[in-house]
């Protein structure tokens, strides 16, 4: 028998395998390129390839003879997890003025509301529908490798370590916690 643990949003939302679509915008604050500042703006979306969990649940029931039984009742999980963030950050390229290639470093603030929805449906029947949605403000740092194609435009590769969930959190039980 095929169980779903019904506290799988509350450990981590359910996520699983999603979408990242972003931008990033660099403005120089000197001549020569080294100090910038940096705009960011993202969507996330996760359980893009994996929606919907089905399984069964064990249901409490008083049987013909008045005794206690657990019998199982299908169950199925639909749920959605969506993050929106925009960034305002500071970044450092100290080699940037002598070459094409160059390392970078930066720090920034981000600003990320989430939203998301749980849809229960026991009995393919019985549904219940619950959505959250929140606003976390955090930090993130970033370092790479830029490779200037021309003036205007460039490509980086590069990491981010992100702490985006540092402020404004709740932890009074909710869902959206």
């Amino acid at each position: 028998m095929l169980t779903i643990d019904s506290n799988f949003m509350r450990n981590n939302y359910g996520l699983k395998t999603g979408l990242y679509f972003f931008g990033k915008a660099k403005f120089n604050f000197d001549k020569y390129s080294i100090t910038r500042g940096v705009l960011f703006a993202g969507f996330n979306t996760f359980n893009t390839f994996e929606p919907s969990k089905s399984g069964n649940i064990g249901v409490v029931v008083i049987n013909i003879n008045n005794q206690t039984d657990t019998i199982p009742s299908p169950v199925n999980y639909s749920y959605t997890f969506n993050v929106f963030f925009f960034l305002l950050g500071f970044e450092l390229a100290p080699t940037a003025v002598t070459s094409k290639v160059s390392p970078y470093f930066g720090a920034n603030l981000s600003f990320n509301a989430f939203n998301g929805k749980l849809s229960r449906t026991e009995n393919r029947v019985d549904s219940v529908t619950t959505s959250f949605n929140d606003f976390r403000i955090g930090v993130n740092f970033d370092a790479g490798m830029e490779f200037k194609i021309n003036k205007q435009f460039g490509l980086a590769l590069g990491v981010k370590f992100d702490l985006g969930n540092l402020l404004l959190r709740n932890t009074n039980g909710g869902i959206a916690d």
